[in-house]
């Protein structure tokens, strides 16, 4: 487990500790570096975070981590997107079970549904308010 505000310097990982200290882990799956920032804030404000843009970083960070929820950006630019990345940890037994919930600017019902079955446990449509983004992460980790 990585010990709170210590910084892991691999790829685009980031370790955050909230001044308010929940003792629960976020990873955020993000490429874009201004959506990386953003969330980023909002979420450390009450959660720790660590953030990646792949699926070898996530499957990383979970090994190497207790992860409470994961944030999944869904168009991401790697080799996979976060529909695969949810499917392939959805697969896994020792991942099936942490929640998920879609970010994406994806917003129509066929979008939102065609997430759930993927295997997101949420969604939530960008853009989102700090307010909204933590009041969603709440309802599974508190």
């Amino acid at each position: 487990m990585i010990e709170p505000k210590t910084v892991l310097q691999r790829k685009a990982n980031k370790v955050y500790s909230p001044d308010l200290k929940i003792d629960k882990l976020v990873i955020l799956v993000e490429d874009d570096i201004i959506n990386q920032t953003t969330i980023t804030k909002f979420v450390k404000q009450k959660y720790n975070i660590l953030v990646t843009d792949s699926y070898e970083g996530v499957v990383e960070l979970l090994d190497m981590n207790k992860v409470d929820l994961i944030l999944m950006d869904i168009s991401l630019q790697s080799d996979k997107n976060g529909l695969e990345i949810t499917k392939e940890l959805r697969s896994q037994e020792k991942f099936a079970d942490i929640p998920i919930i879609a970010t994406t600017a994806h917003a129509f019902e066929r979008d939102r549904n065609t997430m759930l079955a993927a295997g997101c446990t949420d969604y939530l449509a960008k853009p989102f308010t700090r307010e909204h983004l933590l009041n969603k992460i709440d309802e599974y980790l508190l």
